[in-house]
């Protein structure tokens, strides 16, 4: 699942470099010979300037002393009429079109912190409210596009922008100007884009929250899921801003707190990942000063202003990429010390994930325009991680197979071994039984003996069904009964057996019960029933019955004496019967013809 959302957040995050386009030079854009069937033209380069002015025509700015700006732009100082990159101002570009172009629109990002466009005069899109004064103005970021329609020869972009509450204001990001259907096509690709990314990472955090609270040991997962989590969540409010789309009127300081809280949070969820990675990786006081200044700046960011908060974050920044680097060089210095495959496999994806951090502090600082990189560098990280998860499951199958073949084996020995002890038991107590004359004693004797048989016929049968740790009660009851008759030494043919049994399958503990009460309760059919008379007819019928275990044994002999009552005979075998039947089970003496006995044994399964 977790390669899936991977190969997802790589996929999605994929998009066609735009095609080489002049720049522009004194505030005009040449393309009239450019081919807008090869995709859009980014606005870059000179644009004409006016500070100060927010609400001038395209005449009286055409007429006016301006300044020329690159874009990108960002106001330092007074720049724009304000103080410290505040102010406001007018740009303005002309575009010379190629005589067969087609209906075009305009691909805006984002401008310090709130802007209008205009083409040829007319207002088409409009971001905040852009205004001189700052109690006027306000602030947004919300991505989208505008349809200029035909146009002919050239047009005339004038982009209107304020700002009062950012670090710096200006057009930050240049304008795309393309065909209108492909323009739409690339606005509504980024924006599924991002909120695939956005989902696919708040599926996986889940998922990996899941897991560690199915297995708390592995605090990996934890710190994993959180960043994955908050990489989500910093999908929505960077980029694309597709948390402004869902909610149109978020106020602007919880926007951008969200972005800043996103870069801390990142940080420390980032650390803690990598301690829990590599424990003895880095120092305990080491640890504490990367995570201490992260904790006390998110602080900041819940209580500060939205101007001090923005300059703030340089420092930050600095502070973020030297840890960064320090933890990139350590994770190399332990990764060529041991060298094993998991090591090296969790350096790369954590020194992918570290660059992509460090792209993303230079991105958010205008070192460089190459976009958030962070989530194709989480999604590596993860894909790493898979790598690793997949070759401990298979090296965990491999044991566990092993593991089972040594618990068969195991199991074999110890069932043969106990068969074995109880065979030389019954031995024993059949040489001392030999060296006894009271019949009666004898009789003792050989009841023991075929008690002790009993149990160890369980051993044996279980012996040869391996690891298996329950056998069919009817085949091991039909065993019993015939061992029981030839070692009474009954001549064959004289007792016709018949055993009826469903197939049902117990546990050692109950079969081990169940043997005692059928030897003690066939031994009484024998010497009371069929014996006394030379033969005769033994069935035994075995079945579920309400939840319990039924036994009905039967023989043609001449059947119990009336008023007869096992609890008056005081004997041995009736003591273990009624012991056996202690937890739950009956006995009943049934009428004949023949003798009659029934018992249910509770707790079997149906």
């Amino acid at each position: 699942m977790a390669a899936a959302l991977s190969v997802l957040l790589c996929l999605s995050s994929c998009t066609a470099p735009a095609p080489k386009a002049s720049q522009s030079l004194g505030g005009v854009l040449d393309l009239s010979g450019y081919d807008f069937a090869l995709g859009s033209a980014p606005l870059t380069g000179q644009w004409d300037f006016l500070a100060g002015s927010l609400d001038i025509s395209l005449a009286d700015f055409l007429a006016a002393s301006k300044t020329l700006r690159k874009v990108p732009d960002l106001w330092k100082g007074a720049e724009a009429g304000g103080q410290r990159g505040h102010g406001s101002g007018t740009y303005h570009l002309r575009v010379l079109l190629p005589p067969d172009a087609p209906p075009l629109a305009l691909h805006y990002l984002s401008a310090s912190t709130a802007f209008r466009i205009e083409v040829d005069g007319r207002a088409l899109a409009q971001v905040g409210t852009p205004s001189s004064d700052a109690g006027s103005s306000r602030a947004a970021y919300r991505p989208g596009f505008t349809r200029i329609g035909p146009a002919q020869g050239s047009i005339d972009i004038m982009v209107r922008v304020s700002n009062h509450v950012y670090r710096t204001g200006g057009l930050w990001f240049p304008i795309f100007l393309g065909p209108a259907d492909s323009i739409e096509s690339i606005h509504m690709g980024e924006l599924a884009a991002a909120l695939a990314q956005a989902t696919a990472l708040a599926v996986m955090g889940l998922f990996l929250l899941l897991l560690y609270f199915l297995r708390r040991k592995e605090r990996t997962l934890v710190f994993s899921g959180i960043f994955a989590l908050v990489m989500a969540v910093r999908i929505t409010v960077t980029g694309e801003y597709i948390l402004a789309d869902f909610w149109p009127g978020i106020p602007f300081v919880l926007l951008i707190k969200l972005e800043y809280l996103t870069v801390s949070l990142c940080f420390l969820s980032a650390t803690a990942l990598l301690v829990s990675l590599f424990p003895r990786l880095l120092h305990r006081s080491l640890v504490l000063a990367l995570t201490i200044p992260s904790l006390a700046y998110t602080a900041l960011i819940l209580v500060l202003p939205l101007d001090p908060l923005t300059r703030s974050l340089f420092a930050y920044q600095i502070f973020a990429l030297v840890n960064i680097l320090v933890g990139v060089v350590a994770l190399l210095v332990q990764t060529l010390r041991s060298r094993d495959f998991e090591t090296v496999a969790l350096f790369m994806g954590t020194a992918i994930l570290a660059l992509s951090g460090i792209n993303d502090i230079l991105y958010s600082s205008f070192v460089w325009w190459t976009g958030n990189l962070a989530p194709w560098g989480f999604a590596a990280f993860v894909a790493f991680q898979v790598v690793i998860l997949a070759r401990r499951l298979t090296n965990d199958f491999a044991l566990a197979e092993e593991l089972v073949g040594q618990k068969e084996l195991l199991i074999k020995e110890i069932h043969h071994r106990v068969k074995n002890n109880l065979q030389v038991v019954a031995s024993l107590v059949s040489l001392q039984s030999s060296r006894v004359c009271d019949p009666v004693m004898k009789e003792v004797f050989a009841a023991l003996r075929l008690r002790i048989i009993s149990i160890s016929l369980v051993h044996e049968k279980l012996y040869g069904l391996v690891a298996t740790e329950s056998l069919d009660i009817g085949n091991y009851v039909r065993d019993l009964i015939g061992l029981q008759i030839s070692k009474d030494g009954i001549e064959a043919g004289r007792v016709n057996l018949e055993i009826d049994s469903e197939p049902i399958h117990m546990d050692v503990d109950t079969c081990v019960n169940v043997g005692l009460i059928v030897t003690e309760l066939v031994s009484n059919a024998l010497k009371h029933g069929l014996l006394p008379k030379g033969g005769g007819i033994l069935k035994v019928g075995i079945s579920r019955s309400s939840g319990s275990l039924a036994i009905l044994i039967e023989d043609d002999g001449p059947g119990f004496p009336p008023g007869f009552d096992p609890k008056a005979m005081g004997s041995l075998g009736y003591k273990i019967v009624s012991t056996l039947l202690k937890k739950g089970g009956k006995l009943e003496i049934l009428p004949g013809p023949g003798g009659r006995v029934r018992i249910e044994l509770p707790g079997i399964a149906p």
